[in-house]
């Protein structure tokens, strides 16, 4: 009852960061989940160059990667969610973290390994055995993220006060909203740089 709302933009949001960062715990959880959203944002904007350039896969492929992403994250959310067994704790952050490096990392040295031709579809993408091991490591790395993000989100809302718990949740949002432009910003002076896509996703 007593919270007075600043008029002015930039004081607002500085405030609100800042009260997101009054506990180190749940700011370095912030901190986490900016850069899961930062990693994520890398990722799905380059997957139809990726699939097109690098792969050789049309619109169909696309859509393969992106659903197996989407799922493996979910899948990933549902192994951490039984693995804590409705505790709230980080002790898996590191474990999900590090899938995520070796999986990008094997995706990267997986998809060198593509010859590029004419543009093909999901059929005769999965008719090859190379491939499979492209998705088994965009399934990894997705369920790794699953992993690493469901304790973050859940340290963030657990261990914030009741009094100022929206007031965190937006701090993290304008966090994660500066994460996705700050990914756009690096990726697009990578680019610049001469990195291929898949030079970029192992610099993530």
């Amino acid at each position: 009852p007593a919270l007075i709302i600043e008029t002015n933009f930039f004081t607002s949001t500085w405030s609100i960061v800042r009260q997101a960062a009054k506990r180190r715990e749940v700011f370095l959880a912030i901190l986490g989940i900016s850069w899961f959203w930062l990693v994520g944002a890398t990722y799905l904007t380059q997957f139809p160059t990726f699939a097109k350039d690098i792969i050789g896969g049309n619109e169909e492929v696309v859509v393969l990667f992106l659903t197996v992403f989407s799922v493996g994250i979910g899948v990933g959310s549902l192994l951490c969610n039984r693995l804590l067994a409705g505790e709230v704790s980080a002790q898996y952050v590191p474990l999900g973290a590090l899938g995520m490096a070796l999986f990008s990392i094997d995706l990267v040295a997986a998809s060198q390994r593509v010859v590029v031709g004419e543009l093909i579809g999901v059929a005769t993408f999965l008719g090859s055995g190379a491939n499979w091991r492209l998705l088994g490591d965009l399934l990894g790395l997705a369920v790794a993220t699953g992993v690493y993000i469901v304790p973050l989100y859940a340290i963030m809302q657990s261990w914030s006060g009741e009094e100022n718990r929206s007031q965190v949740i937006a701090g993290n949002n304008i966090m994660n909203a500066l994460f996705m432009v700050v990914s756009a910003l690096v990726t697009v002076g990578l680019l610049a740089l001469g990195f291929s896509i898949p030079g970029i996703f192992l610099a993530m």
